[in-house]
């Protein structure tokens, strides 16, 4: 859905008590909530982008949007729905953990820039065939190059979760290892018998 938003954009919008994580408000005291893996995601941290204007900020959902570049109207009326999501205990679009619908509805209200740039693993490297054995751009193997783990491509089209590539890395590694040790044993051979017959 972030690839189908104009320029790649989009923005996660709180309001002030989640922006600050009010520890007066008991929803913010259960435990794992809003626990982030990223530092920049704290109270801390988020104040320090503001201060340095890398966070919106608006007292109304109109003017939020309109510092954003995007309809006033949009924003209030799908942070409205999301409230009600928030009412009902369900979240009818993307089915998120009823225990994080908090609604959008204390003053200012904060808009965070996101993009598409975190690189988790990739999948797009040389591309190998069964013996790890790298392909070239005509379509056959290039001779004694072989290639594994996660600089290698074609082993797994979409992503598929942290740690997946590591079976990968195993598997082709050790193809890779035991083709690239076979191919150098037999050039060798071929070398001490080419001098042998001098």
């Amino acid at each position: 859905m972030l690839n189908a938003q104009p320029d790649g954009v989009c923005f996660a919008v709180m309001d002030h008590a989640t922006f600050t994580r009010d520890e007066a408000d008991p929803k913010y005291k259960s435990k794992g909530f809003l626990e982030f893996p990223l530092s920049n995601w704290s109270p801390e941290r988020l104040a320090h982008h503001l201060a340095n204007g890398k966070i919106l900020k608006s007292e109304t959902l109109e003017g939020l949007a309109a510092l954003a570049g995007m309809p006033g109207n949009t924003l209030a009326a799908t942070i409205a729905e999301y409230n009600r999501s928030c009412a009902m205990g369900r979240d009818t679009h993307y089915l998120k953990d009823p225990h994080c619908l908090i609604p959008v509805a204390q003053p200012p209200f904060y808009a965070i820039e996101l993009r598409a740039a975190a690189v988790g693993t990739t999948h797009t490297g040389l591309r190998i065939n069964a013996d790890a054995e790298v392909i070239g751009v005509n379509g056959r193997p290039l001779p004694g190059l072989f290639c594994a783990g996660e600089c290698a491509g074609g082993v797994m089209k979409y992503y598929a979760g942290g740690g997946n590539s590591l079976l990968s890395g195993f598997v082709f590694g050790r193809i890779a290892g035991r083709n690239a040790a076979s191919r150098a044993r037999s050039a060798r051979i071929s070398t001490d018998r080419a001098l042998a017959s001098k």
